[in-house]
């Protein structure tokens, strides 16, 4: 599925944690929750919202190297260049796991 967004990398404005701009400055959007959330849920929402959108492509990619993994498993002949390839994937998704964990 292609979805015609705003180009990542977003943040949360410095003088209002509920709005989110492009690395343009260009206005995304706002979050204002609702009567029964707190500012610092609505706050942690917006930072999360941020977080899982910039981090989106490379998870996407980490996760598509990983199922992809088995088919390359099939072209080693050795344990020691599966082993490295395999290496290559962990970090590959450790990175990726890093940026939306931070």
């Amino acid at each position: 599925m292609t979805t015609q967004h705003t180009p990542t990398p977003w943040h949360v404005a410095k003088d209002d944690p509920t709005a989110i701009f492009n690395s343009m400055g260009g206005y995304i959007t706002r979050i204002d929750g609702n009567a029964v959330q707190t500012r610092a849920a609505i706050e942690g929402n917006t930072a999360f919202i941020v977080r899982a959108c910039n981090a989106h492509d490379e998870l996407v990619a980490a996760l598509q190297a990983i199922a992809d993994s088995h088919q390359t498993a099939d072209t080693y002949t050795e344990r020691d260049g599966w082993e490295k390839a395999h290496d290559k994937f962990v970090a590959f998704a450790r990175a990726a796991l890093a940026k939306v964990q931070a």
